[in-house]
């Protein structure tokens, strides 16, 4: 075997999609013609691990081989090359054929490719040179190039009247990993709000998967916290919501409520850290810019409201993007009351709140949105057209510019979230003057390269 690039590649038995054809030569012309092998490929996955992206190549087909020539050759093998922009990277014998019908099924894992190259694949099959020689020779065929997976692949979605300023939460399974995420609530393209949820796994959705939520909101927090899901503030039909509602996802039969003794808002953060849930930011109902953030805490039972808490250094914000990493919380962007981008990081440690800037913050983004995978934070910002709108937050704290997504310009109250190692960003609507707007039902993944 012959590896370079610094890949390591690994061979496991599994069902796909390569269709072969062996064709022999008569044992009476003495293999005077070689044998011959044909197929296709496809990148059919890629997954994100923590040593980088992960390339799988599926391949299965059928061998028809004359017996003369297993009787003539002793034996005979197929193979493959993979190349990399033309180049061989890796060549490896996938077997021997040792009857006149082979099944070939296999499955190739690239780890850690180079992705600005083109990868493809070149058969071939080693036969003997005579009916007296039993040395092999290879017969190199076609070329086969690998279809790249898409960068951001459109996800189905039953969701067709939309989704504009919705929830979505993401519920992790018995290891701490998010197996599913909750979607819903928000405004609908009837015009009204809505109180009912799915749930999507990675490829299904799955309708009203909970009762419903007391009241329809827009605008509204949402969270995973110790088994449970907390929904609260928001806009309803006819002002403001100021309460919480608690819903237990294992043997949770209705939402509890939460009263609070505060000024409610929309468009604000929460995010749990220390044993305790934090909400706050936002706008208030009467225009005003909330910059206090409050905790939540439940103790033997019993909720504790703490007011005032945090507050925002710099005056508040609506539409933040929030993420942990390594027990701290991090805010991104979002805009103030003047409608201009806060160009600041917030940052929850064990000494309160603080800010720092962000480098290279673009001056338009004003309503990001982003999703948190593998140890990164990618954020995308709405209003900015598709030639560079898509970035990488770094811990400098600075954006890492990582091209631009066409279906992102214009579009508002957006969801974004992660699942299974992949980021997810859609619905929403495009506001084309104050009195039209498209709601949107269209849904993208991105798998990180």
């Amino acid at each position: 075997m012959k590896k370079t690039n610094n890949m390591r590649i690994k061979i496991l038995f599994f069902l796909s999609c390569l269709s072969v054809i062996f064709v022999g030569c008569n044992k009476s012309d003495c293999l005077s013609s070689a044998s011959y092998i044909s197929g296709f490929f496809q990148e059919t996955d890629r997954v994100v691990s923590t040593q980088g992206s992960v390339y799988t190549l599926k391949l299965e087909g059928n061998a028809d081989v004359d017996n003369a020539v297993l009787i003539e050759c002793d034996k005979v093998h197929y193979g493959y090359l993979l190349l990399n922009d033309g180049q061989e990277v890796y060549r490896d014998t996938l077997g021997e054929i040792t009857t006149s019908e082979t099944t070939i099924n296999k499955q190739i894992i690239i780890e850690n490719p180079n992705n600005d190259l083109n990868w493809s694949v070149q058969l071939f099959i080693t036969d003997c040179l005579t009916c007296n020689d039993l040395k092999g020779r290879d017969y190199l065929y076609d070329v086969y190039n690998i279809k790249p997976i898409e960068k951001w692949p459109e996800v189905s979605t039953p969701i067709t009247s939309g989704i504009f300023e919705g929830i979505a939460v993401g519920i992790p399974d018995v290891y701490g990993n998010d197996s599913v995420v909750l979607v819903g609530l928000g405004e609908n393209s009837q015009g009204g709000l809505r109180k009912s949820f799915w749930i999507f796994n990675g490829e299904s959705w799955i309708s009203n998967p909970i009762p419903n939520l007391p009241v329809a909101l827009k605008g509204a927090v949402a969270t995973y916290y110790k088994g449970d899901v907390f929904v609260g503030f928001g806009e309803k039909s006819n002002g403001f919501n100021d309460k919480v509602y608690r819903f237990r996802i294992r043997g949770g039969q209705y939402w509890e409520e939460i009263n609070t003794n505060f000024p409610s808002f929309k468009n604000g953060m929460v995010f749990s850290r220390n044993n305790a849930l934090y909400f706050g930011l936002g706008v208030q109902e009467n225009g005003d810019y909330n910059s206090e953030i409050y905790e939540l805490s439940i103790q033997n039972g019993t909720f504790y409201w703490t007011e005032n808490i945090l507050e925002d250094p710099s005056g508040g914000r609506v539409n933040a993007l929030v993420y942990n990493q390594s027990g701290n919380v991090f805010a991104v962007g979002g805009s103030n009351e003047l409608g201009l981008p806060i160009k600041e990081l917030l940052v929850f440690d064990n000494n309160g709140i603080s800010q720092t800037s962000i480098a290279n913050y673009p001056n338009n983004a004003i309503n990001p949105s982003g999703f948190y995978v593998d140890d990164r934070f990618f954020m995308i910002n709405n209003n900015e057209e598709n030639t560079s709108n898509f970035y990488e937050v770094t811990s400098m704290p600075s954006l890492n510019e990582l091209g631009g997504i066409d279906f992102a310009f214009r579009r508002q109250g957006a969801l974004s979230f992660s699942l299974n190692g992949k980021g997810y960003y859609g619905l929403g609507i495009i506001q084309f003057d104050e009195n039209t707007k498209q709601y949107l039902n269209d849904v993208y993944a991105f798998i990180p390269f």
